[in-house]
């Protein structure tokens, strides 16, 4: 069987790995980039690796911490981000001492876990069969199952990582995205010394690179058409790219979905379920400064902060760099995200700061709550294969690294 893979990220190489140890070997990978990797983006500064997409993982990072085993890919141990609440930085145990009684704090953690129990949709690969109670806004949830206090409080952490705000994201995406990081947390809030999150030596994007050396990849690639025919029950597949067109009887689907209208004879299931996906606007900017904390800003979670510095993140302790991130979404422009980036550090007090290198991505795929209770993603599980195409991507699960590549190991695990 001869398979094409649309996209050279975690999705699309997660998927061909997969593949290959199930026993196909006749796969093409297609990639826009002049590099594989996506969302994962590592720039070399003073022999450095540095993060302008995914940083952290966890120990619930089971994927990923399997290939980086094959592949002898190492990691370190990082420090979670403190909280940085009207100019004074804390970590989240100090944080929470100082906002909330110890007891209630507690019972939170308890309702947490229940919730975990309860709902275990949110431990699962898949967005399908979501209950209803999950689809809710992230902030409604929390305080009908009881744990708004850790809400609350990851809400800095989450606005930073690019998640947009506790009350206008179903509660199912960032459940997932807690679920990967409540070990670190519980850690940091008891004091320990071993908080468990970690950052690849050499950079998330060696990785890729380390995955992707056994397929054939085909980065700088232009595709200017995918057309499918049906005949007799089978679909074929012919991809045009860079004026040559291959013929295939598989396609996987790995680039964002909302822009596949751009080369792909779209079907009008498959545009009407696609136009449903939202994405937002995320900068994120590296940067040479001094004395700035590594911490996410509890004072730029709101809406009404578009554009200011969500989360400072120090990946190297013995250098004076950092990476900035900013929501900017469709409010700021590129020039007014910078300018708002130095006033606010300046208001930390550094003004010798000097851009090193900034990327801007359209983040965080999704669709709304009623697009969830209207079934979005059980058409998008009926829609696998129909036209000899399979779909994968963080849309199908959540924008993480783990989460994108939980997905693309289980459909090909389920229909291969």
């Amino acid at each position: 069987m001869k398979i094409a893979i649309v996209g050279g990220g975690v999705a699309g190489l997660t998927a061909a790995h997969r593949l290959r140890a199930k026993g196909y070997h006749d796969i093409t990978v297609y990639e826009r980039g002049a590099s594989v990797g996506g969302k994962v983006c590592s720039y070399v500064h003073d022999g450095r690796a540095y993060e302008l997409g995914a940083l952290w993982s966890s120990p619930r990072y089971r994927i990923i911490g399997e290939l980086a085993e094959q592949v002898g890919a190492t990691r370190r141990a990082d420090r979670l981000p403190a909280v940085l609440d009207h100019a004074t930085t804390s970590t989240y145990a100090r944080y929470l001492r100082n906002h909330y009684r110890l007891r209630d704090v507690g019972t939170a953690f308890v309702k947490l876990a229940r919730t975990f129990l309860r709902y275990p949709v949110i431990r699962k690969p898949t967005l399908a069969g979501i209950p209803a109670a999950v689809c809710d806004d992230f902030d409604r949830f929390a305080g009908r199952e009881g744990f708004q206090i850790l809400a609350d409080v990851s809400a800095s952490f989450f606005t930073g990582c690019g998640y947009l705000q506790n009350d206008r994201v179903p509660a199912i995406y960032l459940m997932k995205m807690m679920h990967l990081f409540i070990d670190v947390l519980i850690v940091d809030v008891l004091g320990l010394k071993n908080t468990r999150i970690d950052i690849f030596d050499n950079g998330w994007q060696e990785l890729w690179k380390a995955i992707a050396k056994d397929f054939d990849v085909r980065c700088s690639s232009t595709i200017t058409q995918i057309s499918r025919h049906t005949e007799n029950g089978l679909t074929t597949t012919a991809i045009t790219a860079d004026d040559a067109a291959e013929v295939y009887d598989r396609l996987i689907l790995a680039s964002p979905l909302d822009t596949s209208h751009l080369f792909l004879d779209l079907r009008p299931d498959e545009h009407e379920l696609f136009a449903k996906i939202q994405t937002h606007r995320y900068k994120v900017t590296l940067i040479e400064a001094t004395s700035l904390p590594h911490a996410s800003v509890v004072d730029h979670v709101p809406r009404t902060m578009a554009g200011h510095v969500n989360l400072i993140a120090r990946q190297h302790r013995d250098a004076d760099v950092f990476t900035i991130y900013q929501q900017i979404e469709d409010v700021v422009s590129e020039d007014d995200a910078t300018a708002l980036l130095f006033e606010d550090i300046a208001a930390m007090g550094v003004r010798d700061a000097t851009v090193i290198a900034a990327k801007t991505w359209n983040y965080f795929p999704h669709v709304s709550t009623d697009d969830i209770r209207a079934g979005f993603y059980e058409s998008m599980s009926a829609l696998q294969g129909r036209y000899g195409t399979y779909y994968v991507g963080s849309v199908m699960n959540m924008e993480t690294v783990e989460h994108t590549a939980q997905f693309s190991s289980e459909l090909v695990d389920r229909y291969f």
